[in-house]
C-alpha cells in the first residue's frame, strides 16, 4: 500500500508499518463518521428528544432566530429569511 509522504513520515514516526497505519486512520474515518451520524440525527430530532427527557429547551429556543440571521448576514449582505 503506498501512503502519501505525510501520512508515511507520521506513521515511521510512532513506530508502526504502512499496513497498520492505514488501517488506524480507516477505523478512525468510520468511527467519526458514526459519530457524526448520531449528532446529525439529535440534531434532526432535537425537539421529540427535548420532550423525551423534558428537558427546558427555552434559552436554545430564544437564541435561534437570531442564530439563522447570523448565518445567512454573514453569508449575503442582505437580511436573512423571515421565520
Amino acid at each position: 500500500m503506498h501512503l502519501t509522504p505525510c501520512l508515511a513520515a507520521t506513521g515511521s514516526r510512532i513506530g508502526v508499518g504502512s499496513a497498520v497505519y492505514a488501517a488506524w486512520i480507516a477505523v478512525d474515518i468510520i468511527v467519526a463518521s458514526i459519530g457524526m451520524a448520531f449528532r446529525l440525527l439529535g440534531v434532526a430530532n432535537a425537539k421529540r428528544i427535548g420532550k423525551a427527557l423534558k428537558a427546558d429547551t427555552s434559552a436554545v429556543d430564544a437564541l435561534h432566530p437570531m442564530a439563522c440571521c447570523w448565518r445567512w448576514s454573514a453569508i449575503w449582505s442582505g437580511p436573512g429569511p423571515q421565520r
